[in-house]
């Protein structure tokens, strides 16, 4: 405070208070007194300065020697410099519904001088739209000290969370539905937890929860009246039990229900309550608190607590409305008829020291998977890190321990890896065994296919891992659908996959042979009765054991297609619930019977598989961008292939194939590219990876020509069924004809070239060539591929918009051929033909002239000699692919004896059968 001020307040007499008496409202706004006021005393500042410090330095000696006097009568005035202090009615974070109503409920202001003073509130709160909102209180005093705070409203969608697990968090969806029938879903996350958007949905809600848990399927129900702010509503085994009994019948009927059903809150309660009486011995052996409530209660499905109960606790219910609750420790099991709401007096026994041991053991086995997990968290770990997880006795499909560790040192995808829906079953606590399904998570983006090891307890080390034990590596049975050409209009087809190949001839008890057959069962979940049976064989030309088509009587590869006729498979047999059951021989298939197959000795070994979802049967195929193929047209090895795509709604991206084959169709390299990240929209492929392919391969020249094949696979978002689509594009040989003069050597990629001007516009070959010639591109192809007439007839081949169709009449040989038609728009050119052998080599001879079709010119005839070197797919089937050699004849440049002279053409194509 300076001299000014102290005598201004000092020389308080001499300020005209009358003045400011008169500034008092309303005759003047808060704004223009204070205005006013502050004016005055500037001015009177400069006027006491001036005219009246003589005067007033007396008052202020005076002022100062009665300083603390209790004899002053007036106190001494002070300036009013603190503002007013906010306080907010209610919380100052507040979360609110959408399309709920917000009622503010302000605030107050109390100011030191003034006592209590107005507050103003702005800002607005949009209940229609999600987002945050801030509201702000404003406050100013009589000397116009002012203060502000803020209260902050979140608008949040209408949702309703809980977590989904069966002792372990389920792969998969719940689904939410109003009363008025109306669902929406959404992803269960990896820790089991779940939130659904239910904006617009109409309570009460049913609720279901529809995966796996480590391996095996799972449909759980619940229920909520409505939705709240932080509330929980569990999905598991117990919440649909709880709700069956409440409806009296099935929870999944009562979800399916289209009847507006609302169960009766104390009905709901009382089934929780008596759920709770039948387990209370297990969750007091697990020392859960009493208060839980097995609907809203909040857990983790961590192995602990409810979940650890969810462990040890297994309940089927049957069409017969009888559930069955089995304590899995001892089999020991009890019933529950849900239309009955007073069977309550059976409790389920059960040991509390073994519960106790069983949940020791079953932590202590997840610990080991979540530290393994751990040492991949932030970069590849040593071999010394992880060795001591993994028993002596480690198999995982096929490969050793140290085969398996140098895998996964050296795989950088491997880096963040983590184990999800980790359940423990088969738990022998004293024999130290167990078997752990589990799901992998590389990244975030979680493999559909369940895993199942083993673990075994060793008394120093304690529990270690076994892996699959499985002494083939085995492809699992899984629903495909593949669209073998995505540039042409026809649909792709769907199937299954299913293979094996033994790379251990040390493991498998044959004493170095190997395992060569397998019969595949799919197995009734209901009654156990075989729906249907194939097998998988080894063909002389390979390692791997394939699917043999009893209907083509060959190998077919990985491969069955759905169907009813013979060589299919038909999807309708598929539920969930069913086994695909493996049995695995030494020997081979007996094929005696070539349509009947059979196997001879006993199985060595039998694995089984959970049927988890039914197929799809309609393909969401993945496309290919136009860059995509124009960079297939460029390829060229030692450079990069850059491959893009746009995806079906419903699928995530999974992996992309560049094979290479030669010029006879036969595989020459194949680099498969796994993708982790499930928004990517495309991908390179490093041109090291063709040249590491191609190293020791001296057999492939890609002078002569080569095919490039892209597979872009896709995967259901839901279930994981595959869904890919193939592009190819061939690349020529670098030395062809078409110049007029003929190569000196003629690969299987070589063209007379054609002019289509000569002869009058008949057309002739620019480089004539001989049958020889002919034969010698066959064979630099890989020769003919066997045919027979019911590989041909009944077919028609499609090739650029031009169809050829070989009719199924005669005996399709030279002395009866058969009849048919090249069409091309609104031209047809009807012909005959044959299948005709020469040299061991299989040709389709089409030949026509003005006799068989009189639009053609007066004596005029043509013959065609057509080699199939290659066959992708299979024969005389739509959608399969031939590459054709032609030997082309027309009489105004041919004699009519093919073997003699230089005049013929020599052309290529590939035919797709529609």
């Amino acid at each position: 405070m300076n001299v000014t001020e102290l005598l201004i307040i000092f020389s308080y007499n001499i300020i005209d208070f009358e003045f400011f008496r008169k500034l008092s409202p309303p005759k003047y706004t808060k704004t223009l007194r204070n205005h006013l006021i502050r004016t005055y005393m500037k001015d009177l500042t400069a006027h006491l300065k001036t005219k009246y410090l003589p005067i007033l330095l007396v008052p202020f000696a005076i002022a100062i020697t009665g300083c603390g006097s209790d004899s002053d009568p007036t106190p001494t005035p002070m300036l009013d410099t603190v503002a007013p202090v906010i306080t907010i009615t209610g919380e100052k974070n507040i979360t609110i519904f959408q399309n709920t109503t917000y009622a503010d409920q302000g605030a107050t202001a109390t100011d030191a001088v003034d006592g209590s003073v107005a507050v103003v509130t702005t800002g607005t709160v949009n209940e229609a739209v999600v987002g945050e909102y801030v509201l702000t209180y404003s406050s100013e005093d009589m000397a116009g000290n002012d203060s502000t705070s803020t209260r902050t409203v979140t608008v949040t969608p209408v949702t309703i969370s809980g977590t989904a697990a069966g002792g372990a968090a389920i792969v998969g969806t719940v689904v939410v539905k109003g009363s008025l029938g109306v669902v929406k879903s959404s992803v269960i996350e990896a820790d089991g937890s779940y939130e659904v958007d239910v904006t617009g949905l109409t309570a009460p809600y049913r609720l279901r929860a529809e995966g796996t848990v480590g391996g095996k399927s799972y449909k759980l129900h619940s229920y909520t009246e409505e939705a709240s702010v932080g509330g929980t509503v569990n999905i598991t085994p117990f919440t649909d039990l709880i709700i069956a009994n409440t409806a009296h019948q099935l929870a999944e009927s009562f979800f399916d229900s289209n009847i507006d059903t609302t169960l009766s809150a104390d009905e709901l309660d009382a089934q929780e309550d008596a759920l709770q009486v039948k387990l209370q011995n297990v969750f007091d052996a697990l020392g859960l608190d009493t208060a839980i409530n097995l609907l809203n209660s909040s857990f983790s499905a961590d192995h602990s607590g409810v979940d650890a109960a969810l462990d040890l606790i297994n309940i089927e219910t049957g069409d017969d409305n009888i559930a069955t609750i089995t304590n899995l420790l001892d089999n020991t099991s009890i019933t529950d008829d849900i239309t009955d709401s007073d069977d309550n007096d059976v409790v389920i026994e059960v040991d509390t020291g073994g519960v106790v041991i069983a949940v020791t053991d079953t932590i202590a086995i997840t610990n080991i998977f979540a530290a393994f997990t751990s040492e991949f968290s932030d970069g590849l770990p040593t071999r010394d890190d992880i060795e001591g997880y993994f028993s002596d006795e480690f198999i995982n499909e096929d490969g050793s321990r140290n085969e398996f560790l140098t895998d996964i040192l050296t795989d950088p995808d491997m880096i963040g890896i983590s184990f999800i829906s980790l359940a423990v079953n088969n738990l022998d606590s004293d024999a130290g065994t167990a078997m752990v399904s589990f799901s992998v998570s590389f990244n975030g983006k979680v493999d559909h296919e369940s895993e199942q090891w083993f673990v075994t307890k060793d008394e120093t080390l304690g529990w270690q891992l076994l892996g699959d034990q499985k002494i083939v590596e085995l492809n699992d049975l899984n629903y495909h659908c593949n669209d073998y050409d995505g540039a042409d209009e026809f649909a792709g087809a769907c199937g299954i996959n299913t293979s094996f190949e033994d790379n251990d001839l040390d493991n498998n008890g044959t004493g170095g042979e190997p395992i060569l057959s397998a019969s595949v069962a799919i197995i009734s979940g209901e009654d156990g009765s075989v729906k249907d049976m194939f097998y998988i064989g080894t063909a002389s030309t390979s390692s791997q054991g394939h699917i043999y088509n009893e209907a083509e009587q060959q190998y077919t590869w990985d491969w069955r297609e759905f169907g009813t006729e013979a060589g299919q498979i038909d999807p309708s047999i598929f539920s969930v619930g069913d086994t695909i059951e493996y049995n695995l021989y030494q020997a081979n298939l007996d094929l005696t019977d070539p349509a009947n197959p059979a196997i001879v000795g006993q199985p060595l070994v039998t694995y089984s598989n959970p049927v988890n979802y039914e197929p799809q049967t309609v393909g969401k195929y993945p496309e290919a961008t136009q860059a995509t193929i124009d960079n297939m047209s460029d390829f060229t090895f030692g450079e990069d292939i850059t491959i893009a795509w746009t995806l079906a709604e419903g699928t995530n991206i999974s992996e992309v194939l560049v094979q290479i084959d030669d010029p006879q169709g036969n595989w020459v390299l194949g680099v498969w590219d796994e993708i982790n990240d499930s928004s990517a929209t495309s991908q390179t492929i490093d041109a090291a990876m063709f040249d590491e392919e191609l190293l020791g391969n001296d057999s492939f020249d890609p002078t002569n020509g080569y095919t490039v094949i892209v597979r872009i696979y896709a995967e259901d978002s839901v279930t994981g069924q595959d869904h890919s689509t193939d592009y190819r594009v061939m690349v020529p040989a670098s030395t062809s004809g078409g110049d007029g003069t003929t190569p000196t050597t003629l690969t299987c990629n070589y063209e007379s070239g054609w002019n289509d001007l000569a002869d009058f516009e008949l057309g002739a070959p620019i480089t004539p060539n001989s049958f020889a010639d002919f034969n010698e591109v066959v064979a630099a192809c890989g020769g003919t591929n066997l045919v027979t007439k019911a590989n041909i007839a009944g077919t028609t081949l499609l090739d650029n918009g031009e169809s050829t169709m070989f009719n199924d009449d005669n005996l399709a040989t030279e002395a009866s051929p058969s009849t048919g038609q090249f069409i091309d728009g609104a031209e047809v050119i009807d012909f005959t033909w044959y299948i005709d052998t020469v040299n061991n080599s299989t040709y389709i001879i089409v030949e026509s002239n003005s006799d068989l079709d009189s639009d053609l010119p007066a004596g005029f005839w043509l013959r065609e000699t057509r080699a199939i070197t290659n066959v992708v797919g299979t024969l005389g089937e739509t959608g399969t692919t031939y590459k054709m050699i032609m030997y082309s004849e027309q009489s105004n440049y041919s004699d009519d004896d093919r073997a003699v002279g230089d005049d013929g053409e020599i052309w290529n194509s590939l035919y797709t059968v529609e």
